[in-house]
């Protein structure tokens, strides 16, 4: 019964070590890894009607200007050309 309580108590102590490594590798990889941050964001949103093998949309105008705001308030850069 004796060995068998040591032998707890080794498991415990193993099973404790283990967790402060995990602590410690876990706080280092915080520390370590930081946000990527993006650069400048471009994106380039075009408003076609003529293509050749479908029939045309109905407001290919009007789509291309909500694509464009919403992509400026996700922080895109854009530039107006009608």
């Amino acid at each position: 019964m004796l060995e068998n309580r040591q032998s707890i108590a080794m498991n415990r102590s193993g099973f404790l070590k283990l967790n402060r490594l995990l602590l410690a590798v876990a706080a280092v990889l915080l520390i370590v890894c930081q946000p990527a941050f993006a650069e400048k964001r471009v994106a380039l949103v075009l408003g076609n009607s003529a293509y050749r093998n479908t029939a045309p949309l109905a407001n290919p105008v009007n789509d291309a200007s909500v694509i464009s705001a919403t992509l400026k308030n996700a922080g895109f850069d854009t530039v107006d050309f009608r």
